[in-house]
């Protein structure tokens, strides 16, 4: 607990849980509404590599923007862009613009964005505590996204059951503002 004495990393973690809960929504809701719309489990699978093979392809990059320039501003403009990508999945599909590959370069989009912010977001914590509560800031920060893993599919599901993809995207692109103002 030593690492929420700390103001600014307790208002980051809330933010970052958030937005991630955000993120693995769009993990389960994407997948789905591809294989709606589609009926092929290759599409599923492509979902599924649009958004890690970009991310794993632009980390090194991304390691290299947290080396050198100030980690918060990558991080502000990386969520801020793949908020806005997330927006456009949203205004996408409530705009019955439902072309799958279309959904599918916005999540390749937002995957390779996840790669470039991913290494400043894990430096980040470096910034807001001091050594000696470094650990449990990593601690909890290991915790914060194995929640959201949980959390965003079980909110994913229920809102797919209920009311379906369009508040399952909005809902995402939402979160992307929880973390933009921790970052402010």
């Amino acid at each position: 607990m030593n690492a929420f004495r700390h103001r600014d990393y307790r208002i980051f973690w809330i933010g970052a849980l958030l937005s991630n809960t955000g993120s693995w929504l769009l993990n389960l809701t994407l997948p789905y509404v591809l294989f709606q719309l589609t009926g092929s489990a290759l599409w599923v699978g492509a979902s599924v590599a649009a958004q890690f093979l970009p991310m794993f392809l632009f980390s090194p990059w991304g390691g290299s923007l947290a080396d050198h320039f100030p980690r918060r501003r990558v991080l502000l403009a990386m969520q801020t862009a793949m908020g806005l990508a997330a927006l456009l999945l949203w205004l996408a599909w409530i705009g019955e613009v439902r072309e799958p590959g279309l959904l599918l370069a916005l999540m390749a989009l937002i995957g390779g964005l996840n790669g470039l912010s991913m290494p400043s977001g894990q430096g980040f914590v470096h910034d807001l505590v001091p050594r000696a509560d470094l650990l449990s800031a990593v601690t909890w920060n290991s915790l914060q996204f194995n929640a959201s893993r949980a959390i965003g599919p079980a909110i994913a599901g229920i809102l797919l059951a209920a009311k379906g993809p369009s508040w399952a995207f909005g809902i995402n692109a939402l979160s992307f503002a929880c973390v933009i103002i921790a970052l402010m």
